[in-house]
């Protein structure tokens, strides 16, 4: 029996063509795993007439990186009723353009289907089948990742992610899918890792998550939507993001993307890494962060507005807290058409070893009591709420304050600007030491 042995062929890098014979009887071997793993020169198997799974258990990495292989047929008589675990089955199978599951090819009993298909980036047609059962999956990371020439994906009525647990990576860079309809049977509840999700879609436009899309253990959102170029909008408002914990790349270099709903339940406040949040949505034109958007955990927050070409307002909202901030290299850098930037006293730069660049190239930039933008001040000097008269210029307004036009002992006050030098704040206190409320034109 083959059982002990089943192993054999892992790793023969050198061989092209495998026959084997009518001898291979596989009827009694439970385990599969790595069986044709890291044959990289294999271009055809023959598989003779008693190659059987219909006992196997595992085929954990079975066709891993059989690059060369260009025909994979044999998976349409495959029995796999009892098989467990599928993980990395055809990783790597970098050559092969089709592949079809047989009506013997069961996965109600697989648990981990983690890179099952990742990286058949030759891979323009899949047919899961009709017993593409996922019910008892747990761990479906990088199941379609890097499938970069599939033009489209039916999951099957049979696709159910009730247990599911890990969705890192899922559709990563599915590069050609026009749209990913997720079925009734979506649900993610359980799910804590949405890692790279569906970053690099890059022809998708629009995503619909359905209604049992459900983010409230979710602790991992890192690169989520990162390098969907073609996304233009995008609802959140069926997030709940209490539990997470990094949110780094985001929504990195989502080039089209023009509005963002961010929705009421988008908590940030057990958050600790933001870098490159909004790196790169250059046509990003508003952005709410609304009141929950609460920082007081972050540490890193690298360019996390940076390229945001076309945002002229920024409302940073009130739990805006940058005091355990550490890194804040090119936060704002290059929003070459930003004018305001609102945020409060718990924006303070106290934690920061890094600042560099953090407001280069943000020309027409304004504090709220008139500091114009200094090119060789753009570190986090005049990261603060701008008051002059006090001997402290920054480049931000105070959020909530009204702003008015000084009167000055008498002088016409004039209308419709912003004062130069003190403001009320949003409670109606008057921000200012040496001048009296009479001077102040509301």
């Amino acid at each position: 029996m083959l059982q002990p042995y089943i192993k054999l062929l892992c790793g023969c890098s050198s061989l092209k063509n495998l026959d084997l014979g009518n001898s291979f009887d596989t009827s009694s071997v439970t385990n599969m795993e790595s069986l044709f793993e890291n044959c990289t020169s294999l271009e055809s198997i023959n598989y003779g007439d008693k190659f059987d799974t219909s006992n196997t258990v595992i085929m954990k990495g079975m066709f891993s990186n059989c690059s060369k292989l260009k025909n994979l047929d044999i998976v349409q008589t495959f029995n796999t009723k009892k098989v467990t675990n599928m993980s990395y089955m055809f990783n790597g199978c970098s050559s092969v353009t089709s592949i079809k599951l047989g009506s013997d090819f069961w996965t109600d009993k697989v648990t981990n289907m983690s890179y099952m298909f990742n990286n058949c980036n030759s891979l323009t047609e899949l047919e899961l089948g009709d017993n593409f059962d996922t019910k008892a999956v747990n761990d479906f990371s990088y199941l379609f990742g890097f499938c970069n020439k599939l033009p489209s994906l039916d999951l099957g009525s049979k696709f159910d992610t009730s247990n599911a647990q890990n969705m890192c990576g899922i559709f990563c860079s599915c590069q050609q899918l026009p749209s990913i309809n997720l079925g009734e049977k979506f649900y993610t509840s359980g799910v804590t890792n949405m890692s790279k999700m569906f970053s690099f879609c890059k022809s998708i436009s629009n995503l619909n998550f359905g209604s049992h899309f459900d983010t409230s253990n979710v602790v991992d959102m890192s690169y989520m939507f990162s390098g969907d170029n073609n996304l233009q909008s995008l609802d959140l408002s069926c997030f709940n993001t209490y539990n997470v914990e990094n949110m780094r790349g985001l929504f990195e270099t989502c080039e089209s993307l023009q509005n963002i709903e961010l929705g009421d339940n988008f908590y940030t406040n057990k958050v600790k890494i933001m870098n490159n949040f909004f790196f790169y949505c250059r046509n990003l034109q508003t952005v709410d962060l609304k009141d929950k958007f609460d920082t007081s955990q972050v540490t890193q927050m690298p360019g996390m507005f940076d390229s945001c070409f076309k945002l002229q307002s920024l409302d940073l909202g009130e739990k805006f807290d940058t005091s355990l901030v550490t890194n804040a290299k090119n936060m704002f850098k290059s929003c070459s058409k930003l004018e305001k930037i609102y945020a409060t006293d718990k924006f303070v730069t106290t934690n920061f070893d890094n600042s560099t660049n953090m407001f280069y190239g943000d020309s027409k930039l304004i504090g709220g009591n008139g500091t114009t933008y200094n090119s060789s001040i753009v570190d986090k000097e005049y990261a603060r709420i701008d008051d002059p008269v006090n001997g402290k210029p920054g480049y931000f307004s105070l959020k909530g304050a009204r702003y008015i036009k000084y009167n000055g002992n008498g002088a016409d006050a004039g209308t419709g600007t912003e004062m130069t030098s003190h403001y009320l704040t949003n409670t109606g206190s008057l921000k200012a030491n040496t001048f009296t409320k009479a001077n102040y034109v509301f």
